[in-house]
């Protein structure tokens, strides 16, 4: 689970390496441009038909052969084009989500920190008679927080209590809110796939 637990995430929810993508995209970039100037080479020479004329009984097929063969070079070299393309889109789409991803953890981190701290002064505020009354993973909620200071006559420690609490409660939502910052990037990278596939199906 890793960092990504304060998250209340199992792992990385943007996966991938753009890097590698990218890497990708640039050899099937590289294999359409040698098919495309193969095809030029190729039709160049169906075209000088004269300089080049056999005879024979094979004479036809090879001449038949130098005029289909350009295009279904010219077919691959789309193909192998369609999907470089394809691929650095979604490198670029990966990159993006990776980045939103990247800053809602480090957000998440910093709030799961500040929580932490908080819970840590309201624990140290607390007589032992009263610290068990905080609920477990909702320590320092409202209704917690309520409980634990119900019938405590020491009103000084009361207000120390709840404004570390409500210090707590702030950090509380701030993780929530970059829990879905993080979730949104997983929809990001998502659709980033989807349509990376779609145009690799093309």
């Amino acid at each position: 689970m890793g960092d990504w637990g304060v998250l209340d995430l199992d792992s990385d929810p943007t996966p991938g390496d753009p890097d590698a993508v990218r890497a990708m995209a640039v050899r099937l970039q590289h294999q359409a441009e040698v098919a495309e100037h193969n095809t030029a080479r190729l039709r160049a020479i169906a075209s000088s038909g004269g300089e080049l004329a056999m005879a024979g009984d094979y004479a036809s097929l090879f001449t038949e052969a130098l005029v289909e063969l350009p295009n279904g070079l010219a077919k691959l070299a789309r193909a192998y084009r369609g999907c470089g393309d394809a691929l650095f889109t979604y490198a670029t789409g990966l990159a993006d989500a990776k980045a939103q991803a990247g800053g809602a953890l480090r957000d998440g981190l910093d709030a799961d920190d500040r929580y932490r701290v908080a819970l840590g002064e309201v624990r140290a505020l607390l007589p032992p008679d009263r610290e068990w009354l905080l609920w477990p993973r909702a320590e320092l909620s409202e209704g917690s927080i309520s409980a634990v200071t119900a019938l405590w006559d020491a009103a000084a420690l009361r207000e120390q209590v709840r404004a570390a609490a409500g210090r707590g409660q702030v950090a509380g939502a701030d993780r929530a809110r970059a829990r879905r910052l993080a979730l949104d990037a997983a929809e990001l990278r998502g659709e980033a796939a989807r349509t990376c596939a779609h145009g690799i199906e093309a």
